[in-house]
């Protein structure tokens, strides 16, 4: 009887162990802190919670509080950073994989591995939507039980909206824009006038890139509209779209595009990444010299504040 209970103990103990070292996870119902487009329209470097705007240098995960508008410096140990979201306590990145981080940044976990390659990773609800690689697999992983499955090959861009799976894959080499039922994956060709190259998603509405000249044609109710934006990093925000202007070479202006009046403002110098948050804020990474700043627009207001400066930790 005693040894039987010593083998228990010993057990149990085990069973604990591997539940501390593995993090259970079925998903992020609430899906608040971010967007599809900030992630497959850049690197998702930023995100939003209750108040504070998380943002990343690849390296280090930075917290900016709005209210008073200061920042704190979380090291994660991980050197590849991106995809971020937010939910309940944790800071969740993409790094080869799905990661977390206690807002603290003192305790980490690994969610999952991607074993054959792991980029734009949007998660929403139960699942986590990833390429393998760019013009490779999109994947759907069901995070509550694991599976993982193809649901289309050859993708150049997705997006994502309430109900449906936007896609700019290849067949046979030429550039096909499709579109899916998000629950039942089902892909239907659409036909276009021109060539797509990226594709992004919002109000039920689709905004592709052309190949060639990236100029942006919304796609709605099978009706295309040129629009007088040429870029390949764009995103919307009620009837703005903000770009960076692939007319101008490296670190490009970004621009606000009004679809209601047509007004052009350039709210943004030399900016490298952004993301719109809550359409409220575009935060943006520019990049000065050596270092980088990480500026925040205020949508409502039109004011530009620094939540950080690289060039201060030298």
């Amino acid at each position: 009887m005693k040894r039987t209970g010593v083998i228990l103990i010993i057990l149990t103990a085990v069973v604990l162990c591997c539940s501390a070292c593995s993090a259970n996870y079925t998903g992020n119902p609430n899906n608040q802190s971010t967007s599809c487009a900030n992630i497959t329209m850049g690197s998702g470097k930023f995100a939003f919670d209750n108040g504070f705007i998380y943002f990343t240098d690849l390296s280090h995960v930075y917290e900016y509080d709005t209210e008073s508008k200061t920042s704190v410096v979380l090291d994660t140990k991980d050197s590849m950073i991106s995809d971020l979201y937010v939910q309940d306590a944790y800071v969740y990145y993409n790094e080869g994989g799905l990661r977390r981080m206690t807002k603290d940044g003192k305790q980490q976990k690994k969610i999952f591995d991607a074993e054959n390659g792991c980029t734009q990773m949007f998660v929403e609800d139960k699942y986590a939507w990833f390429l393998e690689s760019v013009e490779g697999n999109l994947i759907r992983k069901d995070l509550a039980s694991g599976k993982e499955e193809v649901i289309l090959s050859q993708v150049m861009s997705y997006a994502l909206d309430d109900k449906n799976v936007y896609a700019v894959s290849k067949d046979e080499d030429v550039p096909v824009f499709q579109i899916s039922d998000k629950e039942k994956i089902s892909f239907a060709g659409q036909e276009l006038s021109f060539s797509p190259i990226t594709v992004m998603a919002d109000d039920g509405a689709a905004y592709l890139a052309e190949r060639g000249t990236y100029q942006v044609i919304k796609y709605s109710s099978e009706k295309e509209e040129k629009l007088p934006v040429f870029s390949l990093h764009y995103q919307a925000a009620g009837q703005k779209l903000y770009y960076l202007d692939a007319n101008e070479n490296g670190s490009c202006p970004l621009m606000q595009y009004d679809m209601e009046t047509g007004e052009q403002t350039r709210i943004g110098e030399a900016v490298y990444d952004f993301c719109i948050l809550d359409d409220k804020y575009v935060c943006m990474q520019c990049p000065y010299e050596t270092f980088e700043k990480y500026n925040l627009y205020d949508i409502s207001t039109g004011t530009t504040t620094l939540m950080y400066d690289t060039g201060e930790e030298e």
